[in-house]
């Protein structure tokens, strides 16, 4: 594991992401359009097994979350082969994001490396909320997974004080966890290592460059509220205009919309977290693999 590479480190990382991805973003955006696919595939059953078995209930979310686990992380440490590929100027299709899944050993450690994260994560959420929050923020969330669909504003409950504040602190540790996360996939996919010790590689090389990732995170998190509430607005705006002639069109081109967005922002996030792991956790290249071999002495005849 190498040392933290400057404050200023993820800026660069970020840079060299554009790059990555201009340099052949015709596969990158493909690959990424397979990766959103795949992420949205069990929302998309959900969706159908309402419609088709509306009895199944509880169960029906506890198996498209199931598959959720299960689906994507093959798909994200395949996306990074073919960062790696194009990153090496090695010939790569988009294809390749589904590569993982014809490599049940490879496969199975992504999965459990991201169960391992989910549950740390959720464990890790809750005790921060329990402290900073307190039993009011906890009834506050459990009043609003209560909310039954079609719930209006005045059926809200009232947000109780402080929890601004706790949901920047989950929102920089998720950031976080995200990195240490996408930093151990990578090293599952691209450096064969196995689920603890890449998962250990992960938590250590964030948290010796959580200082400038701090720098990092920060702007990126005033920006994405931003960005955030104007695409919020415009998308209401659109689709007021658009259930005047479809309320079903509406729905139909705004989910397109959103998923236009995501094609474009996972491809630069993962470039992102691949450049990451090169500077952090990628092997060295040896001084023999840097320095040709002499040529061979010649006789003169």
């Amino acid at each position: 594991m190498r040392n933290t590479q400057g404050l200023g480190a993820p800026y660069r990382w970020l840079g060299e992401a554009f790059s990555l991805c201009g340099r052949s973003w015709g596969t990158v955006l493909g690959g990424s359009a397979l990766l959103v696919a795949v992420a949205v595939a069990p929302t998309v059953l959900q969706m159908l097994l309402q419609v088709a078995l509306p009895g199944l209930g509880t169960w029906m979310q506890v198996l498209t979350t199931v598959l959720g686990l299960v689906l994507m992380p093959p798909a994200l440490g395949g996306f990074f082969r073919m960062l790696q590929a194009l990153d090496q100027r090695q010939p790569a299709g988009s294809g390749e994001v589904l590569s993982l899944y014809s490599e049940a050993p490879v496969a199975q450690r992504l999965i459990l490396c991201n169960l391992l994260f989910a549950i740390g994560t959720l464990l890790a959420m809750i005790a921060l909320v329990y402290a900073v929050g307190g039993q009011a923020l906890l009834d506050y969330l459990q009043k609003l997974a209560a909310i039954k669909p079609g719930a209006t504003a005045a059926d809200l409950p009232a947000i109780p004080p402080g929890t601004l504040t706790v949901v920047g602190l989950l929102l920089l540790i998720a950031l976080f966890v995200t990195t240490a996360q996408q930093l151990a996939a990578a090293q599952i996919a691209l450096g064969r290592g196995q689920v603890l010790g890449a998962s250990g590689d992960g938590v250590i090389a964030t948290l010796r460059s959580s200082g400038g990732l701090l720098l990092f995170y920060l702007p990126v998190l005033l920006v994405g509220m931003i960005v955030t509430i104007v695409a919020a607005v415009v998308a209401a705006v659109a689709a007021t205009a658009l259930a005047l002639v479809s309320a079903s069109l509406a729905a139909a081109l705004v989910g397109l919309g959103v998923l236009a967005l995501l094609v474009p922002l996972y491809a630069l996030m993962l470039a992102f977290f691949y450049r990451a792991w090169i500077a952090l956790l990628a092997p060295a290249p040896s001084a023999d693999a840097a320095t040709p071999p002499p040529p061979p002495h010649q006789i003169a005849v």
